[in-house]
């Protein structure tokens, strides 16, 4: 793996191959000091440099990304089982609407999971794609809502294997049921615990996905 006139490096630093000779290989480090090395042992070493390098890239990649999306806010919104069938029926929800202090504070990127306050259970993931819209019916009065564009994440299908608050701890929220149970405000909780619900939304909605692929084989077996 190593070619002459190519810099690799070791514990010691970064070097030139000045010549190679197997089972060894002469070097220049960059102080001008020269060294003849084991190929095979620099190449385990220079192997597991590579892999270092690759996982700082990766974190720093992940720090920036984290940076970027500083602006970006997490909620939990409740909506009523009405709101819930609504959403099952379509597939998907076309809007979100806000009134109120949320009319200035929700925007395009923010992501928010569904809450259906009856059952007591996070059932969708969505993100903001765009700017809120005024709705189009006229005679509507100054303190109407703005409908905000949507992209669900992941949705689960079947409410009874949706994810039960009262299996969730949320530290920054620790009250948050009582909170959520009769109310329309959305909750604003941490990137991480956010991240965490999101993750186990679409876990549980892929299952879903998976066992309605299985139906639909058995009823093509059936028609068959």
């Amino acid at each position: 793996m190593f070619e002459v006139r190519e810099v690799y490096a070791n514990r010691k630093g970064n070097y030139t191959v000045l010549e190679i000779n197997e089972p060894k290989m002469t070097v220049e480090y960059e102080d001008g000091s020269t060294a003849d090395l084991s190929i095979s042992i620099q190449m385990r070493i220079w192997q597991n440099i590579v892999t270092e390098r690759e996982a700082e890239r990766v974190r720093t990649s992940s720090a920036r990304k984290r940076s970027a999306r500083r602006g970006t806010r997490f909620y939990i919104k409740p909506t009523s089982m009405m709101t819930v069938e609504e959403f099952s029926a379509s597939g998907t929800p076309q809007d979100l609407p806000a009134t109120g202090k949320w009319l200035r504070t929700i925007k395009r990127g923010d992501r928010i999971i569904y809450f259906a306050q009856e059952t007591q259970v996070f059932f969708a993931v969505v993100t903001i794609t765009g700017p809120g819209q005024k709705p189009k019916a006229r005679g509507r009065k100054k303190a109407s809502p703005l409908f905000f564009p949507l992209d669900v994440d992941a949705y689960v299908i079947d409410l009874s294997e949706a994810l039960l608050a009262s299996a969730v701890d949320l530290e920054s929220q620790p009250n948050f049921i009582n909170i959520l149970t009769g109310s329309e405000d959305y909750l604003e909780i941490t990137e991480d615990e956010f991240e965490l619900l999101a993750e186990a939304l679409t876990e549980v909605s892929e299952l879903d996905e998976d066992d309605e692929d299985l139906e639909d084989e058995d009823d093509e077996d059936i028609d068959d």
